[in-house]
């Protein structure tokens, strides 16, 4: 069956617009993500857990004021058609800079009780440099949403990779020097520029502010609620580190944040990819229902093969994997990693599930799902921070399975089917095989003497049983995918 009417082959049809952009966001994020790795190791063996938990604090403050000073801008240009954009862009640019502006002096001003309510008082200059990064986000929403809409991830994911580069010297050079939590700061405030000087030059057309109040009125009746449901996901994700950090201490949350951050590795090679091309691509096909849930099925297909046997193994071989990588003193970020990396893989599920939703206007509902789930995970981490830092992510894990998961497939049924969990089914043989391949792997790795050699050991003899096991499946659903390779758009 050929996916949506008006369907053009060839490499011009949304299809190919998209598995080219995919491509080289994924290219790019593997570069990224490798280096990452490395930038963090080296962070790890030249910072100490608290120079970690203060720069942890400090982002989460920084999240959360970026989500509300983006006032859901960056949706509504992206949902806009071809003949709007240029009508929108002026007001939404406009906008954007007024919020970026007084976000920006609100958090330099309120930096001290900010951090004290957090229970880390040494992290307010922290925050008082960051919010450079917030003035920074307005010019970059224009152009990022350009580049996004015309899938033209190869120029984004070379203007990220030149950041990181730039930014990564810059945190090397000021942690030799002594500057503790400031040189991971520093160097995030450089990237920042590097990126949006790298944007205003690649984009085909600049934009100056204009305001028109219709259009405003526009962006603000989408994008309120979009703000809401953001705003409250950020304060979800910020929650963990608020109690730990009133609990434990600065250490405790940089444990959690390392081991959150490694849990982050499988789902945070796709993440970057769906935020690129997910919303823009449902947003083109939203008026074919068919054709949402075809692209949505395949979605969940692809994201349950690459990344729960992933999952799988990271949980089963981390004891090993953080020894060897960031040395003892990181240890008690092994049972933060074993939970949190199956939290990853919801959150990522929860994400395509957002993206649907926003394409298709139900940014309210967004909002009340987004509610609920505050709404549990606050007394629940609270009571398991009461404990410690094991009862805090189990608790995470816990929330995620009964309540976050099935309210996010609630939210995308109307444009999905009436029984959107069913999409799990055709995953259950990768699921079977990542379970089978986490049991090889711990075989394997009780063969090796040293951390080193259980997790090469483990993690290849794990992976190597993976593939085979799910060869036959991936040749179905690639056979499954192949249908929307020509799919297009109702932009043309």
């Amino acid at each position: 069956m050929t996916p949506s009417t008006g369907v053009r082959t060839g490499s011009n049809s949304l299809g190919g617009r998209v598995v080219r952009g995919a491509m080289w966001s994924s290219a790019g994020v593997v570069v990224l993500r490798a280096g990452g790795l490395v930038s963090g190791i080296v962070a790890a063996r030249l910072l100490v857990p608290e120079h970690f938990g203060v720069y942890a604090v400090a982002i989460v403050v920084l999240t959360l004021i970026g989500q509300v000073a983006e006032l859901g801008i960056h949706s509504a240009l992206l949902r806009a058609s071809k003949q709007d954009f240029d009508c929108v862009a002026p007001t939404a640019l406009t906008l954007a800079l007024t919020s970026y502006s007084i976000l920006a002096l609100a958090l330099f001003l309120l930096a001290a009780p900010i951090a004290s309510a957090f229970g880390t008082p040494q992290a307010d200059g922290a925050m008082r440099v960051l919010a450079l990064c917030v003035l920074l986000g307005a010019p970059a929403c224009i152009p990022t949403a350009q580049l996004r809409r015309d899938f033209r991830m190869a120029v984004q994911s070379a203007i990220e990779l030149v950041a990181f580069a730039v930014s990564t010297g810059v945190m090397v050079w000021l942690a030799l020097e002594g500057h503790g939590a400031m040189a991971l700061v520093w160097s995030r405030v450089v990237g920042q520029v590097v990126v949006v000087v790298g944007l205003q030059l690649v984009v085909t057309r600049r934009y100056l502010p204009g305001f028109r109040a219709d259009v405003a009125r526009d962006i603000v009746r989408l994008g309120l609620p979009l703000v809401g449901a953001t705003l409250v996901g950020t304060v979800v994700a910020g929650v963990n580190v608020f109690f730990i950090g009133r609990s434990v201490g600065a250490s405790g949350v940089g444990l959690f944040t390392l081991g959150e951050n490694v849990a982050a590795w499988p789902v945070g090679l796709f993440l970057p990819v769906l935020l690129n091309v997910g919303l823009p691509l449902f947003a083109q096909i939203r008026d074919d229902p068919p054709l949402v849930r075809q692209v949505f099925a395949r979605c969940v297909e692809l994201m349950m093969w690459a990344f729960l046997p992933v999952c799988v193994l990271l949980a089963v071989l981390a004891p090993s994997l953080v020894e060897t990588l960031y040395g003892s003193r990181w240890a008690g970020a092994v049972v933060v990693l074993q939970v949190l990396t199956f939290c990853k893989l919801g959150e990522i599920l929860c994400k395509l599930c957002v993206d649907v939703a926003v394409a298709g206007g139900l940014t309210r509902r967004y909002l009340l799902v987004q509610v609920a789930w505050l709404a549990v995970q606050v007394p629940a981490v609270w009571w398991a921070s009461g404990q410690d830092v094991r009862a805090v992510v189990v608790a995470n894990l816990a929330v995620m399975l009964v309540v976050v998961v099935p309210a996010h497939l609630a939210l995308v049924r109307p444009l999905v089917g009436e029984r959107a969990g069913r999409v799990f089914l055709t995953s259950a043989l990768p699921a079977a095989a990542a379970v089978a391949a986490g049991l090889v792997a711990v075989a394997a790795g009780g063969m090796g003497t040293r951390p080193w050699t259980t997790l090469v050991a483990g993690g290849l003899a794990g992976g190597v049983a993976y593939l085979l096991l799910t060869a036959r499946w991936v040749r179905s659903a690639l056979v499954r995918a192949r249908s929307l390779r020509d799919m297009q758009g109702s932009w043309g």
